[in-house]
């Protein structure tokens, strides 16, 4: 699919560089015409005017050529305009943009689209997975994409591009080791997003989780308390906060760092 797509932009580019070229030539034949023929003289912008009202049809009327040879060279730039811009270049959209695009539509609605809760995008090209998160975004709007990252630049283009999850090599290699170097299973959130472990202030001992407030103010949400004795999972706002004890929390390195500046 990426060297399909390569291939269509490059033979749009390959037509936009062949009309530029026509157009420059045509440009530099009416002044040699409107010299040798006429015994006039325009300006190159004048020339380039011409050339482009007279390719799309346009003829205004304002330029014209009185010799045989003159009226001929308009007629074949009408001609050729005609066929570039009015035949060539439509048949060129069809087939290399509409023709991929109904086909792509095709193969997404068959594959169930309308139907999965859920997208993995997984090909090595951040271009590409972007491309395709706009394009499952539009299809499905309420369809849960995640998609791959290669590159950590691109972590905020896929996100506008309407990827819920983004994952990159960088983040996931970086959790795998501290992983390792702590002895533990790998746990991975999301791109940016971490479980953070953090003993409990004393300025928030003997207090209820609640009353503390450390959701509102550092965004930090606390999925579990860890007392010397058990694990607290799933702590309500009347959970105390007890000596020894930890939050384990799940958040961002900004919204630790407000932790931090807040409560410690």
């Amino acid at each position: 699919m990426e060297r399909r797509r390569r291939r269509n932009v490059r033979a749009l580019a390959d037509y936009a560089v062949f009309v530029a070229a026509i157009v420059a030539l045509y440009s530099i034949l009416f002044h040699v015409i409107m010299w040798q023929a006429e015994g006039q003289r325009y300006s190159w912008i004048t020339g380039l005017y011409w050339t482009l009202s007279t390719m799309t049809t346009l003829g205004l009327g304002d330029i014209v050529f009185l010799s045989e040879i003159g009226k001929l060279f308009t007629v074949i730039v009408l001609v050729s305009g005609i066929l570039l811009v009015f035949i060539v270049l439509p048949f060129a959209f069809i087939r290399f943009f509409y023709a991929p695009w109904l086909e792509a539509h095709e193969v997404l609605m068959g594959a169930g689209l309308e139907e999965t809760p859920g997208v993995l995008l997984t090909t090595n090209d951040d271009a590409m997975n972007i491309y395709l998160a706009v394009y499952c975004r539009r299809l499905a709007p309420d369809v849960r994409i995640v998609s791959r990252i290669t590159h950590d630049r691109n972590m905020e283009a896929i996100r506008r591009a309407g990827a819920d999850l983004a994952l990159s090599h960088t983040s996931l290699g970086v959790e795998s080791v501290v992983a390792l170097m702590r002895n533990r299973e790998l746990i991975f959130l999301g791109e940016g997003v971490a479980l953070y472990e953090r003993p409990i202030p004393s300025a928030l001992t003997g207090h209820t989780l609640g009353s503390t407030g450390i959701a509102g103010r550092t965004g930090l949400n606390v999925i579990a308390i860890q007392e010397p004795t058990r694990l607290v999972t799933n702590p309500g706002p009347s959970t105390m906060l007890e000596v020894e004890s930890s939050l384990l929390m799940i958040g961002d390195q900004s919204q630790l760092r407000a932790f931090r500046e807040t409560y410690e």
